[in-house]
């Protein structure tokens, strides 16, 4: 059993002194029922909890396949949205792979959410593994961590790791478009292959290429908090 307000609160769908302020204006419902008692608690596997006004947000992790792009209009087949079933048809992306990338994509409805995933401000964190034509150089790393001058600006100092003789690991708080590519450019590498493996403290753990799933409401509540 869980209190109202701290249901709504994982669930995304408001703090807990705003639902507070919802319960007491009758603006809650379980079971098809207002319910205006503060610390009311619910069994979330049975009770259905309702903001009167709202709809339930939702968000998913997807293992982007190389060769799919992000946008709708491309050819059946071509598209991530192949992957998807009808429901999660109309959830936004956020941080765009390009088609020749792999790894972690969110979508979401849930502005809030998208918000804070991109925001600069908020410095969320995304890992990448990077497989190069060239040999990769300590010197390379250097200057890919401490920040490149681009077309579009100066980057944000990141963390870039050699891993192997054609390869290394790199981590960036903001998104530009083809970061990567252009900022290995830069220092004399061709990226082969570009693969995001982590989003914040998210990784993702053992989905295959072409598979999703939900991301929990503890887990879209580490992005927002």
């Amino acid at each position: 059993m869980i209190r109202i307000q701290k249901y709504l609160s994982e669930k995304g769908m408001a703090s807990r002194r705003e639902a507070e302020r919802l319960i007491l204006a009758g603006k809650i419902m379980v079971n098809g029922k207002v319910e205006r008692t503060l610390g009311t608690k619910i069994d979330p596997a049975k009770d259905r909890v309702e903001v009167l006004g709202r709809r339930e947000r939702r968000a998913i992790l997807l293992n982007k396949p190389e060769g799919y792009v992000v946008t709708k209009g491309a050819k059946e087949g071509q598209t991530i949205y192949h992957w998807l079933p009808k429901a999660f048809q109309n959830l936004a992306y956020v941080g765009r792979l390009d088609k020749g990338s792999s790894g972690m994509l969110i979508l979401t409805d849930d502005g809030v959410l998208a918000s804070h995933l991109t925001a600069e401000k908020y410095a969320v964190e995304k890992e990448y593994e990077v497989k190069t034509q060239e040999d990769v150089t300590p010197a390379m790393m250097q200057r890919l961590s401490g920040g490149i001058r681009l077309s579009d600006g100066l980057t944000k100092p990141a963390h870039a790791m050699k891993t192997g003789k054609k390869s290394f690991q790199i981590v960036l708080v903001q998104g530009k478009n083809r970061q990567i590519r252009r900022m290995a450019a830069a220092v004399g590498l061709t990226v082969v292959q570009l693969t995001r493996v982590r989003i914040g403290d998210i990784g993702i753990r053992n989905l295959k290429p072409g598979e999703w799933r939900v991301l929990a409401f503890n887990e879209i509540n580490l992005f927002k908090n």
